[in-house]
């Protein structure tokens, strides 16, 4: 069975797209998000990163100010990109990237192939997120502001907790570090070591490593699409 830790209601959503698959799933949210207050964005931008769904009320809002008829946009997945054609009328084929694989690695990938020096670019990401993203832009000469828009909130239930270690979870599914924090101060750390893990990054796969995760695999994202295939490829 897998654990899908994951914030609502992508835990849903990632729980049901493993379940279509024959893979037994439960969601156990340890993070909430939550919009934060972030000033207007400075108008027009030749770059514009989305990390995440969540960043869409803070999107919806600013868009007009944010992006042009000319602005290329780098999305971390189809789902933010999906969001993003929702809530913005006129984004054209050709200005909009969707980042292969679908994590900051995949999005700078992209950003240092169509960049030039001294292009502006707006990162709009949730607070501690992402954090190689920029200084790596500002390294090439880009000019570079960054709109932390959402945060994660730790949130768990103890008594979930004592059920979900007496159950027969084989995998441990974690898309962020904020998560895998939270997955270690909360469940004993004996359990968690003899559990299987799928990170949704690189970083993810070496943080769960540098702390003692022994049998970990390693997802192309963080998407329900690329988990369900992690989860197929492994278990």
């Amino acid at each position: 069975m897998f654990l899908v830790t994951r914030p609502q209601p992508k835990a849903q959503q990632t729980v049901d797209a493993l379940a279509l698959e024959g893979f037994a799933a439960i969601a156990m949210p340890m993070i909430q998000v939550v919009s934060i207050p972030c000033h207007a964005p400075r108008q027009h931008y030749d770059i514009v990163l989305l990390t995440s769904t969540y960043t869409q009320e803070w999107i919806t809002q600013h868009a007009a100010t944010l992006i042009t008829a000319k602005t290329q946009v780098i999305c971390v997945g189809k789902s933010s990109a999906d969001m993003l054609l929702r809530v913005v009328e006129g984004i054209h084929d050709d200005h909009l990237h969707i980042a292969h694989p679908e994590n900051s690695e995949g999005m700078l990938a992209i950003a240092l192939s169509i960049c030039k020096a001294n292009q502006r670019v707006a990162l709009v990401k949730g607070l501690h997120g992402r954090n190689i993203i920029a200084p790596t832009l500002k390294e090439n000469g880009l000019d570079v502001d960054i709109y932390n828009v959402y945060q994660r909130v730790g949130q768990s239930n103890p008594n979930f907790i004592k059920d979900i270690e007496h159950q027969l979870i084989k995998c441990i599914i974690v898309t962020s570090i904020d998560i895998v924090n939270e997955v270690l101060s909360t469940f004993d750390h004996e359990w968690l070591k003899q559990r299987s893990w799928m990170a949704a990054s690189q970083r993810i796969y070496d943080y769960l490593v540098e702390r003692g995760m022994q049998d970990v695999q390693l997802a192309k994202g963080a998407s329900s699409e690329a988990i369900v295939l992690c989860a197929q490829k492994f278990y």
